[in-house]
């Protein structure tokens, strides 16, 4: 790829079920790939600051800083940047050459999103969201450290500019915003910053929830709208006690990027047919001098409860004359990162940047299809809707074809009762659900391949259902065949133990290291698990050995989720041989 020169960033990105509006973040797991051998440079940090900059005071440093916005996805050098949700729920940050080689995951963070960040040579400072604050990773080690704490705080516009962090925070009364400038020490960690108390004011909160302030101007979502309608807000007048508030787009996402001209959103367009269950993730530009905006890019993506995404963009930037997107392959078994001409329309196709960041492996199966439809509700017009996952094997091993009748049969079945489903709950006679909550009714099912080694095939199918309320119900079920039978096997045709062996080895397990580390709940717990477990209770089979689980409520709390314990094959007295083909 030709590689212009351009600004860098416009803004961040924050897009995914679980971001919340601006601010820093909590912890989870370390880092969970070494970096592989790649043309990724690993120079010395070139200097950046000049004899006479560095006699400057931090003050004089800050009068004179470059303020930039930054996005999820940013260039530097030769490298691109950017966030990524897997499919496991962890929020990732990946750096890779231009070219699309040298991939590799700098940081990780099971379900903690990551609000923005900001690249300096061997360093990145990542500003987390939930208000758990901000780390930073050493690109060549891939460690990764807490370097401050957010604590009430909600930081914004993250940046870093000739050895000084910069951050912007709500004043302890919120009523306007501090500045922080943090001089960067050579072990990476900030020193004591200089602080501009109440550079700028907070806009009120009566009316719009804001997504991101600035001094000239802020976006914001209106409190009592349905369809995430934003708002630009540009301050006027002396003093800047005015405000001029204009509609820029529904279905908003986020803030992609800002400079002196132009302001960058994301939003979900839904559908508006009864199918197919697919809507787009549009890139629009506000111009801020004629506050007319524009449409510039669509994105096909998969859309469900309350406007998330399921497959579809998770991070875009606005970078001159190019948009940075993550694009989903039309199966939803893939996702890549993607370039596109900005000026090409909103039907622009994407130049795809390296192999595919994640692949479903169910898509190796054979075809998988996305089936649903939107139920338009009868009384007030608001959108529920159903999909699920269709999966036709390739006929590979003799029994494929029986076990495509089945998997066809379950999908019919699912169906009918999803529709029946949606639509009982939604709305009853002279009223619905959605004149108390903007929430849409819906029933998603997807399949998820746990073994597929040889003649052996272990399917979970997993079932969302949601009527309103705290929170939805799921259920998972495996469907493990044999392939050259087409036959669902039963625990009993995959072990010789005896429903006695199985009850204890299971409860046992629950209270066992390194299962649940020999939590007190648990050994309290230990006649309920007994009880529940036996012959006929849920399995897995996997590459480890059979993973036993309950459902929600069965034997623990629904914050608890599935509880599980896998045991080890030479614990148990297998009847089929894995290595069968």
């Amino acid at each position: 790829m030709k590689k212009k020169n351009r600004k860098k960033g416009l803004a961040f990105l924050a897009l995914c079920a679980a971001l919340a509006t601006g601010g820093a973040a909590g912890c989870g797991k370390a880092a969970v790939e070494t970096p592989p051998e790649s043309s990724i440079a690993a120079e010395e940090p070139a200097v950046r600051e000049s004899t006479a900059a560095q006699e400057l005071t931090l003050e004089e440093k800050a009068a004179a800083f470059r303020f930039e916005a930054l996005q999820k996805i940013q260039e530097e050098g030769d490298c691109l940047y950017f966030v990524y949700l897997s499919t496991e729920g962890h929020y990732q940050l990946y750096c890779q050459n231009m070219d699309g080689s040298g991939r590799r995951v700098l940081f990780d963070r099971e379900y903690t999103p990551i609000a923005d960040f900001a690249v300096d040579g061997e360093r990145v400072y990542l500003n987390l969201d939930y208000g758990s604050g901000l780390w930073m990773v050493d690109t060549k080690t891939l460690e990764s450290r807490e370097i401050l704490k957010a604590g009430t705080a909600v930081y914004q516009n993250l940046n870093v500019r000739d050895g000084v962090l910069y951050l912007e925070a709500p004043n302890e009364e919120n009523s306007g915003y501090d500045r922080y400038y943090y001089p960067i020490e050579k072990d990476g960690g900030l020193g004591e910053p200089y602080v501009e108390k109440n550079a700028f004011p907070a806009m009120p909160y009566e009316e719009l929830n804001w997504i991101l302030q600035t001094e000239e101007f802020g976006v914001g979502i209106s409190f009592e709208s349905r369809d995430n309608s934003a708002y630009y807000v540009a301050r006027t007048g002396e003093n800047q006690e005015q405000q001029e508030k204009t509609l820029i787009c529904t279905g908003l996402r986020d803030v992609l990027g800002y400079d002196e001209t132009s302001v960058y959103v994301g939003s979900i367009s839904e559908p508006k047919e009864e199918t197919p269950v697919t809507g787009e993730y549009v890139i629009g530009r506000l111009d801020r001098k004629t506050l007319q905006y524009e449409e510039l890019l669509a994105i096909p993506c998969r859309i469900g409860l309350g406007q998330e995404y399921r497959n579809g963009p998770v991070s875009a930037a606005v970078l001159e004359d190019r948009i940075y997107s993550l694009y989903p392959a039309q199966d939803g078994m893939s996702d890549w990162l993607a370039v596109f001409d900005r000026d090409a329309g909103k039907e622009a196709q994407p130049e795809l940047i390296g192999e595919a960041i994640c692949v479903d492996p169910l898509g190796s199966l054979g075809e998988v299809r996305l089936e649903g439809k939107n139920v338009f509700c009868p009384v007030c017009g608001h959108r529920d809707w159903y999909y699920g996952q269709e999966l036709t094997l390739t006929e590979t091993f003799p029994g494929d074809g029986a076990i495509n009748e089945t998997l066809r049969r379950i999908g019919e079945d699912w169906e009918a009762r999803a529709q029946e489903y949606v639509k009982t709950s939604a709305s009853w006679d002279g009223g619905c659900i959605h004149e108390l909550s903007s929430v849409s009714v819906s029933s998603e099912a997807t399949w998820e391949a746990v073994y597929s080694q040889g003649r052996y095939l272990d399917l979970m199918r997993q079932v969302y259902d949601y009527g309103g309320g705290a929170h939805g119900t799921t259920a998972r079920e495996s469907w493990l065949f044999d392939r050259q039978t087409g036959k669902r096997l039963t625990l009993s045709d995959v072990v010789s133990n005896s429903e006695e062996e199985i009850k204890t080895m299971v409860a046992d397990a629950f209270c066992t290291p390194p299962y649940y580390n020999e939590d007190e709940i648990w050994k309290e717990r230990w006649q309920t698990v007994y009880d529940a477990a036996g012959l006929d209770m849920d399995f897995l089979l996997t590459g480890d050995g059979i993973t036993f689980y309950f459902g929600q409520y069965e034997v623990a709390s629904y914050a608890e989720g599935f509880p599980s314990v896998t045991i080890p094959f030479e614990q148990l007295e297998m009847k089929i041989d894995l290595s069968a083909q």
